[in-house]
């Protein structure tokens, strides 16, 4: 048994999630674990290449799942829960069969909502749809006590935890009292840590940041930035978010620098998206290892529409633009139907419909920056979150280090 606490990263944003961190731990209670688990998902085929490019420039050292799997076993095992690797079982063969017949059928005509009023379920099992695989969590198989690094705020509230994590976490670190709280609502023995955004700490000042993006990026200095970041929509609606506002708001361009950062998913499954965006003059940022919150903090206000983004800006306490679907969106409905909290706190921020007229688009930025809006997104991050930015690095770290020393037998 490896007595060190192992951090399996399986996407290379995730880099800039841990590397605080990382940086925090000393090196010889650490080790790196890169995932190259061969997956059918799109856009995670050869993403650990560009794990290994990142942590080699950071002189980081790994090693690679496939070398430990059934060989290795960490006392200490920290992941998001994102290996995502599908396994295909019969179970899952028969989910996905009844999935792409009676659980059709069942929206097609509406039946669902029949099944939603006696069940409280719609009974479609429409998350299974597009694989015939089911997913599968490795990390017990790896580590002894197994962590839940927290990948974000968009919970889906009616599900999360999801059921699987009880056997496959012992603990959590969580962004805030809110992710706690319905944590401990399911899970009532299962140890919470709040730790926030650790990735939004020690950032350098203001002004070296604001330098060196327009540097990168040949910003005109003369004008204030916006940070656009779309997620990525799975399915039939895969890139609206993008094809449905990049013309549209291409007008904030004449008193902005859009720096628009596309989902690396997006990137990989469409790189011709880039192209054309460049040719609309925004700023394309497509760095698998960038610190987010360096952009969070030189930006006037985010532009998002779904997401963990809405959390980030919150949790700066940056104004935030949400950018709509068409109207009876299928991935809108599939996160309202999930009761996913990005879509219920859009409720309280200024949200677009993609019928908007350019005239109402140009009067955005005011509403956007005023106090009362400013006041709204305070409160916000009081609900969720609860943590002041500052000393929760070496918290952790001390945390981590003490759960460490306890499970030495």
């Amino acid at each position: 048994m490896i007595k060190k606490i192992g951090i399996l990263i399986n996407w290379p944003r995730e880099i800039d999630m841990y590397f605080q961190l990382i940086k925090a731990i000393p090196n010889k209670k650490i080790e790196i674990i890169v995932n190259d688990i061969k997956s059918r998902e799109k856009g995670r085929n050869n993403s650990h290449k560009s794990i290994v490019k990142i942590l080699n420039r950071k002189q980081l050292k790994y090693k690679f799942f496939s070398k430990i799997y059934k060989k290795k076993l960490y006392k200490i095992l920290i992941s998001t829960g994102e290996a995502c690797s599908q396994k295909i079982t019969t179970t899952s063969l028969l989910k996905f069969l009844y999935a792409r017949t009676i659980g059709l059928i069942l929206k097609k005509t509406n039946l669902k909502n029949i099944l939603v009023f006696l069940f409280n379920k719609p009974l479609t099992a429409e998350s299974y749809k597009n694989s015939i695989g089911s997913v599968w969590y490795p990390e017990n198989e790896i580590g002894k006590k197994v962590i839940k690094f927290p990948d974000g705020m968009d919970l889906k509230t009616k599900n999360y935890p999801y059921p699987e994590y009880k056997k496959v976490f012992d603990s959590f670190l969580t962004l805030g009292k809110y992710e706690t709280k319905i944590i401990k609502k399911k899970f009532k023995k299962k140890e919470c840590f709040e730790m926030g955004y650790l990735r939004y700490e020690n950032l350098k000042s203001k002004k070296k940041i604001y330098l060196k993006m327009c540097r990168e990026f040949g910003l005109d200095k003369q004008k204030r930035i916006i940070y656009w970041t779309p997620t990525h929509i799975d399915g039939n609606e895969e890139f609206d978010n993008v094809n449905l506002w990049m013309n549209k708001i291409n007008i904030l361009n004449e008193y902005y620098n859009i720096i628009i950062r596309p989902h690396p998913k997006s990137l990989m499954i469409m790189p011709g998206i880039e192209n054309k965006l460049k040719k609309l003059n925004y700023f394309v940022d497509k760095d698998p290892d960038r610190k987010i919150g360096e952009i969070f903090k030189i930006s006037d206000f985010i532009i998002s529409d779904f997401g963990g983004t809405i959390f980030s800006a919150i949790y700066l306490n940056k104004p935030i633009l949400v950018l709509n679907l068409k109207a009876n969106s299928e991935f809108t409905n599939n996160l309202k139907e999930n009761l996913s909290l990005d879509q219920i706190i859009r409720k309280q921020l200024i949200s677009l419909p993609p019928v908007i007229s350019e005239t109402q688009i140009k009067k955005i930025p005011k509403k956007i920056m005023s106090q009362q809006y400013k006041k709204i997104i305070t409160r916000l991050k009081e609900k969720y979150f609860g943590l002041q930015v500052g000393n929760n690095i070496n918290l952790t770290k001390d945390y981590l280090l003490e759960v460490l020393k306890k499970n030495r037998s």
